[in-house]
């Protein structure tokens, strides 16, 4: 009978609401809502990769339809670590132009010395401009309307960092063949005279694959792979999809030039070569074409 009145007094004293809950407590949390809540599960981290995007553009290059993986893999590792030292001399270059935000003018006082790429990076511009121009005009009913000009801004950044006047004179000169470029024109027209309709579909659609309409993956895999002190513009990341594409057709350009000296089949009389030569398109090396 005392142990009765004890607990009953009990009862009394705290509250049903406080005898319950030490009765959860003791039966254990049953409740797996508030299990949860104790004990969060970790959100799902997003891989940010360009292996989809750089499986297109390897094959639009003249690679396999299907690239392996380790090749994708070893061709994001050469971008992480192209890109990361241009971004680097993009910062560096910060102090010399007193920016807070890399732009056009830190890109190309990187890239001044590499003159056939700036103008490869000026006529890439150009071609922008005269789209934005086209669907500005079509969208508005043909009313001419102000736009950001890329090529009068890269033109007037030239102007105020080149003494002699070659640079501008080099991006204002008539354009004339480009060897890699027909290179490529004719390895591209030799691959499509063997391909099937299906196979010509997907790889017409891998031409049209890059990074120009893609900027916001492109500035995700930057923050993710790569460092920079400060912002990046929305010019600045064009381009940095200019040069990705750019550095993608380099590595493929240069796996067939590797294949074509190690088979040595472009040139008919490379058996008169000296095998000590490292280019087998020339003779010069021959002994039968040295002079005595």
């Amino acid at each position: 009978m005392t142990s009765n009145n004890v607990q009953l007094s009990r009862l009394l004293k705290n509250g049903v609401t406080s005898d319950s809950q030490e009765v959860q407590e003791v039966n254990g949390n049953e409740n797996p809502a508030q299990e949860q809540t104790i004990n969060p599960k970790p959100p799902k981290t997003k891989i940010i990769n360009l292996k989809t995007d750089l499986r297109s553009i390897m094959h639009a290059f003249g690679d396999s339809s299907d690239p392996i993986d380790a090749s994708i893999e070893f061709m994001e590792m050469i971008l992480r670590l192209e890109l990361g030292g241009f971004l680097y001399l993009c910062d560096s270059a910060v102090a010399i132009t007193g920016s807070k935000v890399l732009g056009l003018r830190e890109a190309i006082f990187t890239m001044k010395n590499e003159k056939h790429r700036l103008l490869r990076l000026f006529k890439y511009f150009a071609t922008k401009d005269h789209q934005n121009k086209l669907i500005r005009q079509n969208q508005l009913n043909s009313k001419m309307i102000f736009y950001k000009s890329y090529v009068l801004e890269i033109r007037s950044i030239i102007e105020s960092m080149d003494e002699t006047g070659e640079m501008l004179q080099l991006l204002m000169a008539e354009s004339g063949i480009e060897t890699l470029k027909t290179e490529k024109a004719l390895r591209a027209d030799r691959l499509n005279l063997r391909t099937s309709l299906p196979l010509y579909v997907s790889y017409a659609k891998a031409r049209s694959v890059s990074f120009a309409r893609k900027l916001t993956l492109l500035q995700e895999w930057i923050r993710t792979h790569l460092r920079s002190e400060f912002r990046l513009s929305q010019s600045f990341l064009e381009v940095m999809a200019f040069l990705t594409y750019e550095l993608v057709a380099h590595v493929i350009d240069l796996t067939f030039l590797i294949r074509r000296e190690k088979f040595g089949y472009s040139n008919p009389i490379v058996r008169l070569c000296d095998p000590r030569g490292a280019n087998p398109d020339t003779c010069t090396s021959a002994p039968a074409f040295q002079l005595q």
